[in-house]
């Protein structure tokens, strides 16, 4: 070491003689390159070695090293020498004057050894340039421009001067190695530090003045421009708020390092303490965290004389902003000084919030309580400031154990109360009379002091008076209240306000058994000294899972409810939210829980509030985890919230079972050919009896499982009610129904009751009646006219049970109530209607059978009694006939009954109706004429005619062979309801199947007599079935009027269509006519009968072509029918032909030579079955058509036959008419186009033309129509015979004349 100490002292010494060369260099005025020279050339050697070199520091010349702070510098020209040589520690102080930077400056310059014991330089000096200057000097080169970082911008020195210190070693006197730059500086608006962080506190554009510390790490980095550090201090108080001021505030930021911007200081919270504290600025952040330790001891810290904080740490939160405010302070001690003994370890924490802070909280816990603590009396008066005289007598009741926890807070949030909170670990309660331990007793009856310790909380106000005052006492050790039922902890709220009030809390654990989950609830009631019963109401604790076993129900939060009396409770009702597993693992439901007994063995659970928009046989499937075997279900969907009811026993409310209650919609069953289960679709099927499309109705559906026996869960049964009114027809309405369905078993079909409410609109007609001295009081008023506008509903009840695989179904009920007066019938009162509905799927009222009971009344005939009634409906009950039957209780002549039912005098001729005898009578009231009875009131009675009746009657009857009986079927039609309601009718029905003669036959017939005035008149209408040779049968519909001599033409249409007509297949007449004519005076020729004749109509193609007929005596079974077509009408071939082979498809005419525009022009037609003669008029067997056709642009006449014998079809012949006139004067019109000339008479004469061998048989034979033509052309005679394909006779004379004839005048 000496030796080592003595080379750096002889180092130093060379160094000296270094000096004094130069200064001799000086002295003897060398020019700067001869001193830079000089200084490069002197080295000593020491020991043979190369240890130093005057003019080098670590082997690099000094003005390499100084050339990095000054570029451009081969030398420092020095002057006025001051030199200092110190030993210890071994250094050359030199202080000179230099020219730096284009500047004169006073410098010192020190030559050190460094801890290598490399010799090291710093130097020091004072410039007026700003910062931005200084470091553009620095990096100044000539080859590129310099850049000053942003971070520099906007620092100017004070008073021109700052100091600048380089040292080429590392930490000389806290000098680092580099450059570093000190002093005053003005911060302007320009610096983003100014804008950035010192805006925060500083808020606005002017300048501050700061002191500036900038490092810049020459010699240690390899691009010193990274790495800057600048440290701005503001000196001095900063006020924050009214309670706090930041003291020397310090911004620290640097270059490309990656550090965020700091920021550090001391605050001051009202004079009171000092806290050192440090942080980040970060523009992107709203708040800044400040934290440090405590300067100093806080005694009595907010005043609160119990307590001295000895030592702490703290953290400001700042609000970002301009200015910044502060958003909390914490403050957390590590040693206190408290009332109980000195240096305790404690948790204290301080907070202090709000705008000013006023906002304080100061917790301190873990105070161990000594013997001379340990009761409130004790801890009073240093809590409050006030003698423990003023203690509320109750708290003298408890003792206080282990450690205490002490909050004062100045506010109250919903955490904290404003006011002092004393908590303590370990209390007892030790007067055994003490209301506290009789409230405990409620909960759990052998409570006594020595049962429980608890934890006590005490609040006291600010103002420390009793009133407010309350306290808690918590237990928190678990222990049995009864067999299922433990008290995991409960709590005593106790407030005192001019009196005592005492309330429990406590959570409970409960065990239902049933496979349930533990139910664990915290629930709360006030102790009343009268009362030995309390309720408690709370919620729950956490989730049940699984309640009563029920693994897809999980019940969340809810309401509890429980009633303790003398320390036991019996009965727990609870309502909540829940989760339904196989509905949702997120959507809530709401539940109702009631469960009640000694064991708790019975329980209630009602569920609403589901979400379950599925097919009820996924709820089946949810709650059983298992299908149904019902597949009907899968067709009912529920639509929107559902609700589910459960009880394990037959509660009032719930069967024992589940029982889910919905709207619900039906699915449309689809099968995709795919043959179903007999009862897949049986709701739905039962449901679309009433209405063809179930699914866009809404249900309500009670649907029942028994869950819990005794029967098979597969024994399901469910109430599908729907109570909306809707139309089955128009006049029918459903106003609510019913499906009942109840399954016995798991392969059993269902069964299904349907059942219904009713309404049947029907509507009113009021007769038409007059005043007269036979009216009755109930009688209308005169001149009242006939209405269809009144409607009486009638109300049924109807239902029955469905077979699942029905296609029809019939319901049965009956009518509620009377039908008074029906149809204007004052006679008639309803007492009684049962219903029968037939209805098939879908939504379809196939029938509707009203029958009934009633009493009918006639005061004037006193005839009244009892009467059995049915009833036919139609056009949606609009039309009405109401059957009456009347059995031995008739007393009323024809004259009385009609006098009683219009109210007017009928013609005397209903005097000659003699039913007197009669001891059956039936009435038909029908406000129609349909159903097979005449509209308004129709009787049906035995009876004899008399005097003209009787007359008429056998004049009408002379073409009937077996003679007349003399007790009649009659039946009268009193027109009610119509303008006239004394135009009557009588109705005799004549034998069935009167035979004319063996082929003709009247197979029903009815004469009609008119009555409505004393002239009389007679008509018949009949049934009348006719059989022709070659033809069906065919029925027509005839009626017609005798006339005096007792002749009569009866007419009208034929019944159904005249199929195959005359033996051609597919040759079907409709609109047929007939008429049929007798006259006693033929019938001793021809059956009575004196004219019958027929018309029809028939379309080929688009031409509809009317036919008339006859049928020839006198057997007339011989028919033909003629038709024709209007003029101008035109009727294509091809259609003819079309139609015939339509008619005949076994032997078709070959239609492929026919052109398509050839048509008839005023076509007549023959249908007959074999040839014959009506009259004048001779007709052919067969078919004919005849009439005009255009052939090579002529107009011919022509007919088209079956002429030629051909089997089974028609050779369709046609035979065609040449004007042998029309044919010359084609020729002319050639001959004029080739000469011009008119007269071509001396030319060529026309002797014979003919156009024969046609007919489509020979055509698709391959023979072709043949032209016979004779002419002579210039004295020469010409005979041609020539077959032409068929299609050219439609082409033009032109074509055919250059082809056969033009060579022929040439």
């Amino acid at each position: 070491e000496k030796t080592k100490a003595a080379k750096r002292e002889m180092r130093l010494y060379q160094l000296v003689l270094l000096i004094g060369v130069l200064f001799a260099c000086v002295d003897l005025g060398l020019t700067q390159g001869n001193q830079v020279q000089i200084l490069k050339d002197i080295s000593i050697s020491v020991g043979g070695n190369s240890v130093i070199n005057g003019t080098t520091i670590n082997n690099v010349p000094l003005y390499n090293q100084l050339q990095q702070a000054f570029p451009n510098t081969s030398s420092l020209p020095l002057y006025n020498f001051n030199i200092t040589l110190q030993t210890s520690p071994p250094e050359l102080l030199i202080a000179a004057t230099t020219s730096l930077w284009s500047q004169w400056v006073k410098f010192s310059l020190v030559f050190y050894f460094d801890s290598s014991s490399s010799l090291q330089v710093a130097m020091t000096f004072a410039t007026n340039y700003s910062i931005p200057s200084i470091y553009q000097h620095v990096f100044s080169s000539a080859k590129h421009p310099v850049v000053v970082p942003s971070l520099l911008r906007g620092l100017t020195a004070v008073s021109d001067v700052v100091q600048v210190e380089l040292n080429t070693g590392n930490n000389y006197k806290a000098v680092p190695q580099g450059l570093t730059v000190y002093g005053a500086v003005v911060l302007d608006a320009t610096s983003p530090l100014r804008t950035g962080p010192f805006s925060l506190f500083q808020p606005g554009t002017e300048s501050i003045k700061v002191m500036l510390d900038l490092f810049i790490p020459l010699w240690v980095s390899a691009n010193p421009a990274d790495g800057i550090t600048v440290s701005l201090t503001e000196v001095g108080a900063i006020k924050i708020n009214s309670a706090v001021q930041l003291l020397n505030l310090t911004i620290q930021a640097c270059t490309n390092c990656g550090k965020p911007i700091s920021i550090s200081g001391g605050f001051n919270y009202k004079n009171e303490i000092q806290f050192l504290v440090s942080g980040y600025y970060s523009a992107q952040s709203s708040t800044i965290g400040l934290s440090g330790s405590m300067v100093g001891v806080w005694s009595r810290p907010l005043s609160i004389h119990w307590l001295t904080i000895l030592s702490g740490s703290a953290k400001l939160i700042l609000n970002v902003g301009t200015p910044a405010s502060i958003d909390s302070i914490t403050i957390i001690a590590n040693s206190v000084e408290t009332f109980t003994s000195p240096h305790q370890t404690t948790t204290t924490t301080l907070s202090m919030t709000g705008p000013d802070l006023e906002d304080i909280l100061i917790q301190v816990s873990g105070i161990q309580l000594t013997h001379n603590y340990r009761s409130i009396s004790s801890i009073w008066p240093q809590l409050t400031n006030k003698s423990a005289t003023t203690i509320p007598t109750v708290l003298h009741d408890v003792s206080l154990h282990e450690t205490a926890t002490i909050t004062v807070s100045t506010y109250s949030n919903g955490v904290v109360k404003e006011g002092i909170t004393l908590q303590v670990t370990a209390v007892h309660i030790v007067n055994a009379k003490s209301p506290l331990l009789a409230a405990a007793q409620t909960l759990y009856k052998p409570t006594t002091t020595e049962s429980f310790t608890y934890i006590l909380t005490l609040y006291i106000p600010i103002d420390t008076s009793s009133s407010g005052i309350t306290f808690t006492l918590a237990e928190i050790t678990p222990f049995r209240l009864s067999k299922h039922s433990f008290c995991d902890s409960y709590t005593l709220i106790v407030a005192i306000n001019g009196g005592l009030s005492i309330s429990i809390n406590t959570q409970l654990s409960i065990n239902i058994n049933h496979g349930s989950d533990v139910l664990n609830v915290s629930v709360s009631g006030v102790w009343n000294s009268a009362s030995d019963n309390v309720d408690f109401t709370g919620s729950l604790q956490d989730v049940w899972v699984r309640p009563f076993g029920i693994k897809w129900l999980t019940i969340n939060t809810g309401v509890v409810k429980l009633s303790f009396t003398n320390g036991l409770f019996n009965q727990i009702s609870l309502q909540a939210a829940a989760i339904m597993s196989f509905i949702s693992k997120t959507q809530a439901v709401n539940i109702e829980l009631i469960v009640a007994g000694a064991d708790f063995d019975e329980w209630d659970i009602s569920i609403t509030n589901i979400p379950f928009g599925h097919p009820i046989s996924d709820f089946y499937t949810g709650i059983l985890d298992r299908p149904p075997t019902v597949r009907s279900l899968h067709h009912i969907t529920t639509s929107g919230n559902c609700g589910i009811s459960i009880a394990n026993y037959d509660s009032p409310n719930t069967p024992r079972g589940l029982t889910l209650t919905a709207n619900i919609l039906l699915q449309k069953v689809t099968r995709s050919g795919i043959k179903t289960n007999a009862a897949e679709d049986s709701v739905y099927r039962a449901a679309q009896f009433l209405n063809p499309h179930p699914e866009n109705f809404d249900y309500n559906i009670n649907f029942f499982i028994p869950i819990f026996g005794p029967q098979s869960i597969y024994d399901i049964s469910f109430t599908l009610s729907e109570t909306g009114a809707f139309h089955i027809t128009k006049n029918f309405l459903c106003n609510s129904f019913e499906i009942d369905l109840s399954l016995n078993g798991a392969t059993a079909l269902p069964i299904i009751t349907l059942s219904g409410q009713f309404t049947l609109n029907v509507k009113q007609r009021h007769p038409t009646l007059q005043t007269t001295q036979f009216s009755v009081p109930l009688l209308t008023a005169a001149g009242e006219q006939s209405s269809l506008k009144d409607v009486t509903p009638l109300q049924f009840s109807a239902s029955t049970t469905i077979n699942a695989v029905s296609d029809s179904i019939s319901l049965s009920g009956s009518m509620t109530g009377n039908w008074n007066n029906p149809f204007g019938a004052h006679w008639l009162t309803i007492s009684h209607l049962s219903v029968s509905l037939e209805l098939i799927s879908p939504g379809v009222l196939q029938t509707i059978d009203l029958s009934g009971t009633g009493e009918f009344n006639f005061p004037k005939s006193k005839s009244s009694g009892s009467v059995t009634l049915t009833f036919d409906l139609s056009n949606d009950f609009s039309d009405v006939t109401m059957i009456a039957s009347i059995q031995n209780q008739w007393n009323s002549s024809a004259t009385n009954f009609i006098r009683a039912v219009v109210g007017r005098e009928p013609s005397r001729l209903i005097n000659e109706m003699d039913w007197s005898s009669s001891v059956n009578i039936l009435l038909a009231l029908s406000t129609c004429s349909c159903n097979s009875v005449q509209e308004g009131l129709t009787i049906n009675v035995q009876g004899q005619l008399t005097g003209t009746l009787a007359k008429r009657y056998k004049q009408s009857t002379y073409f009937v062979k077996s003679p007349p009986a003399e007790t009649l079927d009659l039946q009268l039609n009193v027109p009610i309801f119509s303008a006239d309601p004394l135009g009557i009718n009588m109705y005799i029905q004549l034998q069935d199947n009167i035979k004319l003669t063996k082929d003709l036959t009247f197979e029903s017939s009815t004469l009609t007599f008119d009555l409505a005035t004393d002239d009389l008149s007679v008509s018949l209408q009949t049934q009348f079935l006719g059989q022709f040779k070659k033809n069906p049968p065919l029925q027509f519909y005839f009626s017609g009027s005798f006339s005096a001599d007792g002749s009569i033409l009866i007419s009208g249409a034929m019944m159904g269509t005249w199929t195959n007509a005359f033996g051609f297949h597919g040759f079907n007449l409709s609109n047929v006519i007939g008429e049929l004519g007798f006259n006693p005076a033929m019938c001793v020729v021809s059956a009575c009968i004196s004219d019958f004749g027929f018309g029809a109509g028939f379309s080929i193609g688009h031409t509809a072509i009317n036919f008339d007929g006859n049928a020839a005596a006198p057997d007339y079974e011989d028919i033909f029918l003629q038709g024709s077509i209007k003029v101008g009408l035109h009727l294509n071939v091809l259609d003819v032909c079309t139609e015939w082979n339509n008619l005949n498809p076994v032997s078709p005419v070959d239609v492929r030579f026919i052109p398509p525009t050839w048509g008839f022009i005023e076509a007549g037609f023959f249908f007959a079955p074999e040839s014959g003669n009506f009259g004048p008029i001779h007709y052919n067997e067969g078919f004919a058509v005849y009439g005009s056709i255009e052939i090579l642009s002529m107009i011919l006449t022509a007919g088209i036959n079956c002429s030629e014998d051909m089997p089974g079809g028609c050779s369709f012949s046609f035979h065609v008419n040449v004007d042998m006139e029309k044919f010359r004067k084609m020729i002319e019109k050639e001959l004029f186009l080739e000469d011009g000339l008119t007269d071509h008479s001396d030319i060529f004469s026309l002797r014979q033309v003919q156009l024969n061998s046609w007919s489509q048989k020979k055509v698709s034979e391959g023979t072709d129509p043949k032209w016979k033509i004779q002419l002579k052309v210039f004295d020469r005679e010409h005979h041609l015979e020539f077959h032409v394909k068929q299609y050219e006779l439609s082409s033009t004379f032109h074509e055919f004349y250059k082809q056969w004839l033009k060579h022929l005048f040439h």
